[in-house]
């Protein structure tokens, strides 16, 4: 696939989910006041993002069917106003929230995977569980807001890369996904809107567990094996290093050690995915 066409296919895609969230995260800062209440755009502003690139992918709703990989957008839905109805309870309520959530997309994902359902919903919903104990030192600390964009922009890049040459469905919303990261990592650095930032990070891991889930039932034994997807879905809970209290007082520290876990957990994805891949098309 040439670069043109790769950018003809995703470019408008890209635009429109980079805008929507952009627009929703600046509406949401100049409406809210309250910091609980700037945290909880985050989420919604970046389910916005992908939902309305999705759109501009695959022509939704004109296209809509029962597909497995086309529920992963409803998904995103549940997930960002579940993570947004978080963020403005309590912080010792939060974590009911992301117990719905994380039951709720479980269930959504692996009741449509008919073959082996029940391996698929519990993979999937231990991940979760996982990446909500890895990401709760990181939620709502605005000190820590770089941690999870820079982290999850490399994910996604290796997903990307790992994906799209062979599933181009799955490859198109992980790059989607990638770009809002990168969005992410941007806004971090802006210091009017950078603070909501902090709210933000369990969406995109959320996204990328249902993604490599369902990217695993369409390309396993086929493509890669079973492992690829196991490494790769491993990779989002370098998140997990902001639980040392030594790192969680040194921002870019933290930063800089969730980014390079996650890298050691991507090379086995790589070097697996490298040795096992079939021949490409050219």
């Amino acid at each position: 696939m040439s670069f043109s066409t790769l950018v003809a296919m995703l470019g408008p895609a890209v635009g429109v989910a980079l805008a929507l969230a952009l627009g929703v995260m600046g509406l949401g800062f100049l409406v809210l006041w309250k910091r609980a209440e700037r945290y909880a755009v985050m989420p919604m502003a970046l389910a916005a993002g992908f939902v309305a690139g999705y759109a501009k992918l695959f022509d939704l709703p004109a296209k809509w069917d029962d597909e497995i990989w086309k529920w992963v957008v409803v998904s995103a839905v549940v997930a960002g106003v579940l993570l947004t109805i978080g963020n403005l309870l309590p912080r010792k309520f939060e974590w009911l929230a992301w117990v719905v959530m994380a039951v709720g997309v479980s269930c959504l994902t692996g009741r449509r995977i008919r073959e082996d359902s029940g391996y698929y919903m519990a993979a999937l919903g231990g991940g979760l569980v996982l990446y909500l104990a890895a990401y709760w030192p990181v939620a709502r600390d605005a000190r820590l807001r770089r941690v999870w964009p820079v982290m999850m922009l490399m994910c996604g890049v290796a997903a990307v890369a790992l994906v799209m040459p062979f599933e181009l469905n799955h490859g198109r919303m992980f790059f989607v996904l990638t770009a809002l990261a990168g969005l992410s990592v941007a806004a971090g650095f802006l210091r009017p809107i950078g603070r909501m930032v902090a709210g933000g990070g369990v969406f995109p891991a959320v996204i990328f567990a249902v993604l490599t889930t369902t990217a695993a039932f369409y390309m396993v034994p086929d493509t890669y094996p079973r492992s690829v997807f196991f490494w790769l879905g491993a990779a989002p809970l370098g998140a997990g290093v902001a639980w040392v209290p030594w790192l969680k007082r040194r921002p870019w520290r933290c930063a800089i050690a969730a980014t390079a876990v996650a890298g050691a957990l991507l090379v086995p994805a790589i070097v697996i995915a490298i040795n096992n891949a079939p021949p490409m098309d050219v």
